[in-house]
């Protein structure tokens, strides 16, 4: 659901449970994993990642992400 108000209040929609949490939870390991860093050592991180901001699906983590996604939208066969 959006909240109209906060978007006029805010000036941007939060969407609650747009999507599952298994597959938030999915897509964020993934991401995780493809970085190559824990989010648990924020001292570890370097200051940018290489790759990390690619939304052309050329590289990085976007086709793992859509990998998890699908996964969770066909009951997790894959």
């Amino acid at each position: 659901m959006v909240d109209l108000d906060a978007f006029a209040t805010d000036g941007h929609p939060t969407v609650e449970r747009a999507t599952p949490r298994a597959v938030a939870d999915d897509a964020r390991a993934a991401l995780w994993a493809q970085l190559g860093h824990s989010p648990d050592a924020p001292e570890r991180w370097p200051a940018a990642v290489p790759g990390a901001s690619d939304t052309t699906g050329a590289r990085g983590a976007s086709g793992q992400v859509r990998g998890a996604a699908g996964r969770a939208r066909d009951g997790g066969a894959r």
